[in-house]
Order: C-alpha cells, then sequence, then structure tokens
C-alpha cells in the first residue's frame, strides 16, 4: 500500500478542508437547539482548531490483521455507557489512517477525548465531505454526541473509533516507526511504502501470530476488556485464545492464523 495524499484522506486533510469543517461547525453551534454562549463557540473553535493542526499529530496507520481484530471488538452501546476506564489514556493526538475515504482524528486534552470522524462521499463525478464530532469524558464516563445528527452511519463510525482506541491504548501492540520513503512488510503480509512527508507508525499485534497443533472442537478466540489492579480499578484489552476440548495450542514466531 502506498501512504500519500491520494491513497489516504487523513494525508490530505488540508486547510480549505479544515476551515470548511471549523465553520459548518459554528454554523451548527449557531443553529442548534442549545443556546452556546460567545465564550463557548470561541472555546469550540480554538478546540477543534488544535484538534486540526499538525502540531505533535501522529499518524497510525493498521495492517490488515490487527484492524480485522480491533473491528471484532464486543460493545454494546446500550451497555457500554462508562467509560471513565479510558482515563488512563495519556493526553495525545493521533491520527487513525483507514483508507482514502476515511480518517479519524483525536485528541485527548484534560479529562476528555475530542474526536472528529471525516468521510468523503461519492457525488457524480465529485465527493462531498462528511464529518462528525462527539467527546468522551474518561472523569464522568460520558459519551458526548449531538443527538440531532445521530444515525446509523454516525453510530458506526463513533463505535468503531471506540474499539479503535480500545484496541491502540489498552493491548500490546507491535509497532514499526516507517519514516518517510520508507518501505516495510512483504507481499504476502502487506507491503507499505510510505511517499508522504510524516512518519507513520504502523500497527500490528502479536494476537494474531497463533499456532494450533491438535484435533477437536474448536472454541473460537475473543477479546475481552477485563479490570485488573488495586481495587480492579484499571482496565485493559486481553484476548482469550483459541483452544481445543481436546488438544492444546501455543504462540508461533512465524505462523498468522487466517482468522482471529
Amino acid at each position: 500500500m502506498k501512504l500519500n495524499p491520494s491513497t489516504q484522506l487523513g494525508l490530505a486533510f488540508s486547510i480549505e478542508m479544515q476551515n470548511e469543517i471549523i465553520d459548518a461547525h459554528n454554523q451548527e453551534l449557531n443553529n442548534g437547539n442549545h443556546q452556546y454562549t460567545d465564550e463557548e463557540k470561541a472555546s469550540a473553535v480554538i478546540q477543534y482548531k488544535d484538534l486540526f493542526s499538525e502540531h505533535a499529530n501522529n499518524l497510525y496507520v493498521f495492517q490488515e490483521p490487527a484492524l480485522n481484530i480491533a473491528d471484532r471488538i464486543k460493545l454494546d452501546k446500550g451497555k457500554l455507557e462508562d467509560f471513565s476506564f479510558l482515563s488512563s489514556v495519556k493526553d495525545k493526538k493521533i491520527t487513525y489512517l483507514i483508507d482514502k475515504h476515511c480518517f479519524y482524528r483525536w485528541k485527548k486534552y484534560n479529562g476528555k477525548i475530542f474526536v472528529c470522524c471525516i468521510k468523503t462521499i461519492p457525488q457524480g463525478n465529485d465527493y462531498w465531505a462528511n464529518y462528525w464530532t462527539f467527546k468522551i469524558d474518561t472523569l464522568t464516563g460520558d459519551l458526548i454526541f449531538p443527538p440531532d445528527r445521530i444515525d446509523q452511519d454516525f453510530q458506526d463510525m463513533m463505535m468503531r473509533f471506540v474499539k479503535l482506541l480500545i484496541f491502540t491504548e489498552l493491548s500490546e501492540l507491535e509497532i514499526v516507526m516507517l519514516k518517510p520513503n520508507g518501505r516495510f512488510g512483504t507481499r504476502k503480509s502487506g507491503k507499505f511504502v510510505n511517499e508522504s512527508k510524516h512518519n507513520i507508525t504502523i500497527i500490528d499485534s502479536t494476537w494474531n501470530k497463533l499456532i494450533i497443533r491438535t484435533e477437536g472442537f474448536s472454541v473460537s478466540g475473543h477479546l475481552r476488556l477485563q479490570r485488573y489492579g488495586e481495587g480492579r480499578k484499571e482496565v485493559k484489552l486481553i484476548f482469550i485464545e483459541e483452544f481445543e476440548k481436546h488438544g492444546y495450542i501455543r504462540r508461533a514466531r512465524k505462523e498468522i492464523a487466517t482468522e482471529i
């Protein structure tokens, strides 16, 4: 995969696109049901200008097995309402590069995670950029989003982000820093060529490296959030390995399972 502005929307996030989104966001603040003060509006502009700036921004791209594992994290939006376990996430700014039509940009500051999901949608011979913004308050555990904008697309985008956030922040990762003009990987595992001017972190997971040597009934592996530590106040993502009723499973150094 070539990593450049034509293949990754997150690398083509121009000043013009940023200003369009900020203007649209301001319009929503002015026309929405909730009456915001001038101070709140000015603060919102500052927050999103800082979120969109490239200062201290880290770029993540996912190898396919890692992306598949993150997508398999099971979250029930109706029951998983307390996100205070994400308070352990350090203050930082990260862009998740998904593909040429979609990316996420998030920043944690003062206990709150500010998120912008941007996705382009084909409109004839052109594309129309849609965006969604929401916050995760790790102090109260609340997921905060504009109820008048919620639809299935927004829900899907929002919950996928939460899965990626949990995956990157609460699990063991294998990472490779790919510098400009750098290359990584093979044709079989996925090859990356960094044609941008930025350092890009490639995300993989140790969980996709498994080897099974047995016969019998297989119980498929799955991901689970588990509390630990003093008072069981901390949370981490763990993988319950696939196992057989009559056999064993062990880690492999080279073989990669096609399904986790």
